[in-house]
């Protein structure tokens, strides 16, 4: 005869903690933060829900579980936040070398003016904004008709003029920068301000506006100058 099988008491079910399993779901769902800074929230909703959860679990006097899965999720939550503020920090970097070395580039070429070569590190926009105004029906110039009249224009420009002015090499002094690089259809967006001085001269203080996009980086130059404009100047 079979010895009688001993049915387990239902008393000693212990209930999954909600808490818990949203907390590891959270988790689970933390590296879409990689898509975009404001996806932060949700590996921070994770790892706000697993410490409540953690509290409820102790307050159940045994009644509930769920512990470990909550501190799963909590540890996914973590590490892709932290990887996700690393790699931010890095990008910003990498962006103000590369921007910084195009400002260098561009000042430079404009200091021994050469503006037909500094324009090799512009966007479309100073052509529209230094060449020459058309009335609906005016033939377009071509681009060898267009580069001197955009060339002519820019040495009437203040921010120009007050490189050219200086006697001596441009040495980079200070930069500030605006706030993160912005992005749109166009492509990146970045700004800094730029503070320049020779030996001779007083400092000059230049804003910069950079854009990089996919047709930029296929020409090999891929952050060029949309604008600039002087911000402070010592005579």
């Amino acid at each position: 005869m079979r010895e009688p099988v001993e049915l387990a008491d239902q008393n000693d079910y212990v209930a999954w903690n909600p808490l818990a399993i949203v907390a590891a779901l959270l988790g689970i769902a933390s590296p879409a933060a990689f898509a975009a800074p404001l996806l932060l929230l949700i590996p921070a909703a994770s790892i706000g829900v697993a410490l409540l959860a953690a509290v409820q679990i102790r307050n159940s006097a045994g009644g509930q579980k769920g512990v470990a899965l909550a501190r799963f999720g909590a540890g996914l939550a973590i590490i892709c936040a932290v990887a996700v503020v690393v790699r931010s920090e890095v990008s910003v970097r990498l962006v103000r070398r590369q921007t910084t070395d195009v400002a260098l580039q561009w000042t430079d070429m404009i200091a021994q003016d050469q503006l037909n070569e500094s324009l090799d590190l512009a966007t479309p926009s100073v052509f529209r904004q230094f060449g020459p105004h058309l009335e609906p029906g005016d033939a377009a110039p071509s681009f060898d008709e267009l580069v001197p009249m955009v060339v002519e224009k820019m040495r009437q420009d203040e921010t120009i003029e007050q490189l050219q002015s200086r006697s001596g090499d441009l040495r980079l002094t200070d930069v500030r920068w605006s706030t993160p690089p912005a992005t749109d259809s166009a492509g990146i967006h970045y700004q800094g301000e730029f503070s320049l001085e020779s030996d001779e001269d007083p400092p000059v203080r230049i804003r910069l506006s950079f854009l990089r996009s996919e047709a930029f980086e296929v020409d090999g130059v891929a952050w060029r100058i949309s604008n600039w404009s002087l911000v402070e100047s010592q005579p």
